[in-house]
Protein backbone atom coordinates (compact mmCIF):
# COMPACT_ATOMS: atom_id res chain seq x y z
CA UNK A 1 0.00 0.00 0.00
CA UNK A 2 1.29 3.60 -0.42
CA UNK A 3 1.94 6.16 1.53
CA UNK A 4 -1.30 7.68 3.59
CA UNK A 5 -1.92 11.03 2.34
CA UNK A 6 -4.45 13.07 5.53
CA UNK A 7 -5.47 16.53 5.03
CA UNK A 8 -7.51 18.60 7.73
CA UNK A 9 -9.53 21.73 8.08
CA UNK A 10 -12.11 23.42 10.38
CA UNK A 11 -15.57 24.33 8.84
CA UNK A 12 -18.49 26.51 10.41
CA UNK A 13 -21.75 25.06 11.32
CA UNK A 14 -23.23 26.16 8.05
CA UNK A 15 -20.00 24.86 6.09
CA UNK A 16 -20.29 21.38 7.16
CA UNK A 17 -22.58 20.01 3.60
CA UNK A 18 -21.07 22.15 1.50
CA UNK A 19 -17.45 20.89 2.57
CA UNK A 20 -18.18 17.17 2.74
CA UNK A 21 -20.71 17.81 -0.35
CA UNK A 22 -17.82 18.57 -2.37
CA UNK A 23 -15.49 15.46 -1.85
CA UNK A 24 -18.45 13.05 -2.78
CA UNK A 25 -17.62 12.99 -6.59
CA UNK A 26 -14.17 11.64 -5.25
CA UNK A 27 -15.78 8.55 -4.09
CA UNK A 28 -17.91 8.68 -0.79
CA UNK A 29 -21.09 6.01 -0.77
CA UNK A 30 -21.76 5.43 3.12
CA UNK A 31 -21.98 8.12 5.93
CA UNK A 32 -22.60 7.27 9.58
CA UNK A 33 -23.42 10.10 12.05
CA UNK A 34 -24.14 10.18 15.76
CA UNK A 35 -26.36 12.73 17.01
CA UNK A 36 -28.41 13.79 20.11
CA UNK A 37 -31.59 11.24 18.52
CA UNK A 38 -29.53 8.77 16.83
CA UNK A 39 -26.83 6.85 15.42
CA UNK A 40 -26.85 5.93 11.18
CA UNK A 41 -25.43 3.96 8.86
CA UNK A 42 -26.67 4.98 5.66
CA UNK A 43 -26.17 5.04 1.98
CA UNK A 44 -24.30 8.59 1.80
CA UNK A 45 -26.46 11.73 1.82
CA UNK A 46 -25.43 15.46 2.48
CA UNK A 47 -24.53 15.80 6.54
CA UNK A 48 -26.20 17.99 8.85
CA UNK A 49 -24.79 20.14 11.27
CA UNK A 50 -26.75 18.40 14.00
CA UNK A 51 -24.90 15.60 13.44
CA UNK A 52 -22.07 16.17 16.09
CA UNK A 53 -19.74 13.33 15.52
CA UNK A 54 -19.50 11.19 11.36
CA UNK A 55 -17.44 10.08 8.68
CA UNK A 56 -18.59 9.74 5.15
CA UNK A 57 -16.51 7.10 3.36
CA UNK A 58 -15.77 4.74 0.43
CA UNK A 59 -12.98 2.65 -1.35
CA UNK A 60 -10.61 5.69 -1.87
CA UNK A 61 -11.19 8.27 0.96
CA UNK A 62 -12.73 9.10 4.25
CA UNK A 63 -14.27 12.71 5.82
CA UNK A 64 -14.23 12.19 9.66
CA UNK A 65 -15.90 15.10 11.76
CA UNK A 66 -16.18 16.15 15.31
CA UNK A 67 -18.10 19.14 16.59
CA UNK A 68 -15.58 21.57 18.48
CA UNK A 69 -17.66 24.42 19.98
CA UNK A 70 -19.44 26.08 16.74
CA UNK A 71 -16.92 24.85 13.95
CA UNK A 72 -15.94 21.32 13.32
CA UNK A 73 -13.09 19.89 13.00
CA UNK A 74 -12.48 17.58 9.47
CA UNK A 75 -9.71 15.00 8.32
CA UNK A 76 -9.45 13.79 5.12
CA UNK A 77 -7.61 10.29 4.32
CA UNK A 78 -6.90 8.49 1.57
CA UNK A 79 -3.67 6.66 -0.04
CA UNK A 80 -4.74 7.99 -3.59
CA UNK A 81 -1.70 10.19 -4.73
CA UNK A 82 -3.49 14.24 -4.47
CA UNK A 83 -2.67 17.49 -3.48
CA UNK A 84 -5.10 19.22 -0.72
CA UNK A 85 -8.47 20.02 -1.65
CA UNK A 86 -9.34 23.94 -1.61
CA UNK A 87 -9.26 24.80 2.04
CA UNK A 88 -7.64 21.87 3.49
CA UNK A 89 -4.10 21.62 4.65
CA UNK A 90 -1.71 18.59 5.12
CA UNK A 91 -1.86 16.98 8.50
CA UNK A 92 0.69 15.38 10.52
CA UNK A 93 0.32 14.30 14.08
CA UNK A 94 2.20 15.45 16.66
CA UNK A 95 3.60 12.26 18.30
CA UNK A 96 4.89 11.35 14.78
CA UNK A 97 8.79 11.71 14.36
CA UNK A 98 8.41 10.78 11.18
CA UNK A 99 5.94 9.67 7.95
CA UNK A 100 2.86 7.35 9.10
CA UNK A 101 2.85 3.79 7.84
CA UNK A 102 -0.19 1.63 7.02
CA UNK A 103 -0.18 -1.44 8.27
CA UNK A 104 -0.54 -4.28 5.60
CA UNK A 105 -3.50 -5.77 6.05
CA UNK A 106 -6.94 -4.75 6.09
CA UNK A 107 -9.26 -5.07 8.93
CA UNK A 108 -12.54 -6.18 9.44
CA UNK A 109 -14.72 -5.01 12.49
CA UNK A 110 -18.38 -6.39 12.49
CA UNK A 111 -21.35 -4.47 13.22
CA UNK A 112 -24.39 -5.39 15.62
CA UNK A 113 -27.11 -7.50 14.14
CA UNK A 114 -27.51 -11.05 12.57
CA UNK A 115 -30.02 -10.46 9.90
CA UNK A 116 -33.91 -10.85 11.18
CA UNK A 117 -34.38 -14.09 8.88
CA UNK A 118 -31.85 -15.45 10.11
CA UNK A 119 -32.94 -15.18 13.82
CA UNK A 120 -35.18 -18.18 15.24
CA UNK A 121 -37.92 -18.84 14.29
CA UNK A 122 -39.74 -18.06 17.98
CA UNK A 123 -38.51 -14.05 17.07
CA UNK A 124 -41.42 -12.00 16.81
CA UNK A 125 -39.35 -9.88 13.59
CA UNK A 126 -38.16 -13.13 11.65
CA UNK A 127 -41.31 -14.26 9.97
CA UNK A 128 -41.75 -10.14 9.15
CA UNK A 129 -41.85 -10.96 5.23
CA UNK A 130 -43.22 -7.31 4.35
CA UNK A 131 -40.31 -5.85 6.49
CA UNK A 132 -37.24 -4.35 4.31
CA UNK A 133 -33.31 -6.14 5.09
CA UNK A 134 -32.51 -5.31 9.14
CA UNK A 135 -30.42 -6.62 11.83
CA UNK A 136 -31.30 -7.53 15.60
CA UNK A 137 -29.06 -6.65 18.41
CA UNK A 138 -30.70 -6.84 21.85
CA UNK A 139 -28.72 -4.55 23.11
CA UNK A 140 -30.18 -2.25 20.86
CA UNK A 141 -33.68 -1.66 21.04
CA UNK A 142 -34.49 -1.04 17.31
CA UNK A 143 -34.03 -2.66 14.14
CA UNK A 144 -30.51 -1.68 12.22
CA UNK A 145 -30.90 -1.34 8.85
CA UNK A 146 -27.59 -1.41 6.68
CA UNK A 147 -27.12 0.25 3.34
CA UNK A 148 -25.65 -3.40 1.81
CA UNK A 149 -27.25 -5.60 -0.99
CA UNK A 150 -28.22 -8.85 -0.52
CA UNK A 151 -29.14 -8.93 3.42
CA UNK A 152 -26.15 -10.91 4.48
CA UNK A 153 -26.68 -12.71 8.06
CA UNK A 154 -23.51 -10.01 9.56
CA UNK A 155 -22.26 -7.10 8.13
CA UNK A 156 -18.44 -5.58 8.38
CA UNK A 157 -17.16 -2.79 7.76
CA UNK A 158 -13.62 -3.18 6.05
CA UNK A 159 -10.87 -0.47 7.34
CA UNK A 160 -7.40 0.38 6.59
CA UNK A 161 -5.41 0.82 9.31
CA UNK A 162 -3.39 4.56 10.18
CA UNK A 163 -0.70 4.06 12.39
CA UNK A 164 2.08 6.12 13.29
CA UNK A 165 5.42 5.33 14.76
CA UNK A 166 4.33 1.58 14.89
CA UNK A 167 0.96 2.89 17.22
CA UNK A 168 -2.66 2.67 14.89
CA UNK A 169 -3.97 6.55 16.03
CA UNK A 170 -6.61 6.44 12.83
CA UNK A 171 -8.81 4.38 10.97
CA UNK A 172 -10.59 4.67 7.53
CA UNK A 173 -13.69 2.94 6.38
CA UNK A 174 -13.73 1.89 3.03
CA UNK A 175 -16.85 -0.49 2.96
CA UNK A 176 -19.92 -2.42 4.05
CA UNK A 177 -18.82 -6.27 3.36
CA UNK A 178 -21.08 -9.84 4.02
CA UNK A 179 -19.10 -10.87 7.09
CA UNK A 180 -18.90 -14.60 6.66
CA UNK A 181 -17.85 -15.76 10.10
CA UNK A 182 -20.70 -17.48 12.28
Amino acid sequence: MSTPRIFHRTAQRAELATVVDSLRERGLQFIYYEASEAVELLAYRTPQAAWHTGRAFGETLEVQWTRNGDAFDLLLLTEKEMNAPEGWEKWQPLCSSGAPTIQPQTQRVRLYGTERRELASYHYRATKSDAPAEWIETRVPRPLVYPIENAPKHVSVQSIVYCFDGVAILTRWQRLVKDERD
